[in-house]
C-alpha cells in the first residue's frame, strides 16, 4: 500500500509492473504534490476575509467606498474600513483609513478631503484577534475640479462658507439671516409664552444673547422654514430635506459614523469634544442648542446640535437632526413639534 506521506524518494522504492504503470504513478505523486503546495500557500483561515466595494459618487474632492466582510474568521471583527493612498497597497498603520464600525456584512466609506487630479490606492481592511485582512486594492484619479466652492450671502449681507461633501454643497455655518430673500423681516419673537403658541415663521438667538447667533447662528421655527423664503432666490440652495440628510449620512458611512465626521473639533464649543471627533467632512457642527415649543425656555447650548429638515411629516410635526455631545452618531427624529427652534443649514446639487 502506498505510504500517505510518500514524497519523490520513495517513489524510486516502489516496485511495479511496466513503464506505464511507473508514469501512472508519477504523474499522480505531481498532482498530489501541488495540491499540497496550494494548500499551504492559502489564506490564514484563523484572519477575516473582507472585499472592497468599487469607488461611485466620484467627485474632484471626495468618493464613495467601502467593503463587504464575508467571514469573520476564529473571533469577532474588531474594527473594519477602507485605507487610502497614493502609492499602491495602503495599509492601516501608515495611511489614511477610515473606521466603519465592526462585525461581519457591508459597510460604506466616505472618502472625503481629497486633491483634485490625482491617483489613489483603495483597499478595504478588517482586523480581529488574529490580525489584519485587506480585500482587493482599487485605484482611481480625481477629476479636476474647484476645491472650495465659493461663499454665499443672506438678505443681511452675511457670508457663509461652503463645502463640498460628495454631490452636495453645504453651508459651514447655521443660518442667521433676520430677513426673508424678498426683503421682508422674520418675526423676532422672545418672550417664552408668545414662542410657544405661534404658527407663523419666527426667530431667535440662543438665550436672547446676540453673541450666541455669531457663534451658533440663528434658531428658527418650522414655520419660517416653510416659507421658502430662507435661502437666496437663486443658486439652487434650500433648507435640506429628510433625504437629503440621509444622502449626507449615507455619504459619510452612514449615522452611526456621520455624526464624528461632522463635529468641529479644536474650538471648544463643546462641552465635552469627543476624543472620536474628526471633521474630516468639514461639516463643522456647532453644538447650538435648541428653543423648546412647549415652554419656550433655552436648552442644550454647547452640549447637541439640532438642526431642521424641509420635509413636512404630519400638521403638527417635521423632522429634525442633531448631534451630542455624549452620542457622537447623527441622529434623526422624524416627528419634532414645530413650534421647536432648531438651526438651519442650506444644502444644493453638486452645479
Amino acid at each position: 500500500m502506498m505510504n500517505k506521506n510518500f514524497s519523490k524518494p520513495q517513489l524510486l522504492q516502489i516496485k511495479v509492473g511496466s513503464m506505464k504503470s511507473y508514469l501512472w504513478i508519477l504523474v499522480v505523486s505531481m498532482i498530489f504534490g501541488v495540491s499540497c503546495e496550494e494548500s499551504s500557500s492559502s489564506e490564514n483561515s484563523d484572519l477575516p476575509t473582507v472585499t472592497t466595494t468599487s469607488v461611485s459618487e466620484l467627485t474632484s474632492t471626495g468618493a464613495i467606498t467601502g467593503g463587504n466582510v464575508t467571514d469573520g474568521g476564529t473571533s469577532p471583527v474588531l474594527s473594519r474600513g477602507v485605507c487610502l493612498g497614493t502609492k499602491s497597497n495602503p495599509v492601516i498603520e501608515t495611511d489614511f483609513k477610515t473606521s466603519d464600525g465592526k462585525g461581519n456584512g457591508s459597510f460604506t466609506s466616505a472618502l472625503t478631503n481629497l486633491t483634485p487630479s490625482t491617483k489613489y490606492y483603495v483597499r478595504a481592511y478588517a482586523t480581529n484577534d488574529a490580525g489584519i485582512s485587506y480585500g482587493k486594492e482599487i485605484s482611481f484619479n480625481t477629476p479636476s475640479g474647484e476645491i472650495t466652492p465659493p461663499a454665499i450671502l443672506d438678505a443681511d449681507g452675511n457670508s457663509y462658507s461652503v463645502v463640498r461633501i460628495g454631490t452636495q454643497d453645504w453651508t459651514v455655518q447655521n443660518w442667521r439671516s433676520t430677513r426673508y430673500n424678498d426683503g421682508s423681516v422674520i418675526q423676532k419673537v422672545t418672550d417664552n409664552d408668545t414662542w410657544s403658541n405661534l404658527e407663523t415663521g419666527a426667530y431667535c438667538s440662543y438665550d436672547n444673547t446676540e453673541a450666541n447667533s455669531a457663534d451658533y447662528g440663528n434658531l428658527y421655527n418650522w414655520y419660517a422654514v416653510n416659507s421658502g423664503k430662507l435661502e437666496p432666490a437663486n443658486g439652487g440652495w434650500r433648507v435640506p430635506s429628510a433625504n437629503d440628510w440621509k444622502k449626507l449620512a449615507a455619504y459619510l458611512g452612514g449615522f452611526d459614523e456621520a455624526g464624528k465626521k461632522m463635529m468641529e473639533t479644536g474650538i471648544s464649543y463643546w462641552v465635552s469634544p469627543n476624543s472620536e471627533a474628526t471633521n474630516t467632512s468639514g461639516f463643522s457642527a456647532r453644538p447650538n442648542g435648541v428653543r423648546n415649543y412647549f415652554s419656550g425656555n433655552f436648552d442644550y447650548l454647547t452640549y447637541r446640535a439640532y438642526w431642521w429638515s424641509s420635509t413636512n411629516t404630519s400638521t403638527a410635526y417635521a423632522p429634525y437632526y442633531s448631534i451630542r455631545a455624549n452620542e457622537i452618531q447623527l441622529r434623526e427624529v422624524t416627528e419634532s413639534d414645530k413650534t421647536n427652534g432648531y438651526g438651519v443649514r442650506l444644502v444644493r446639487d453638486v452645479p
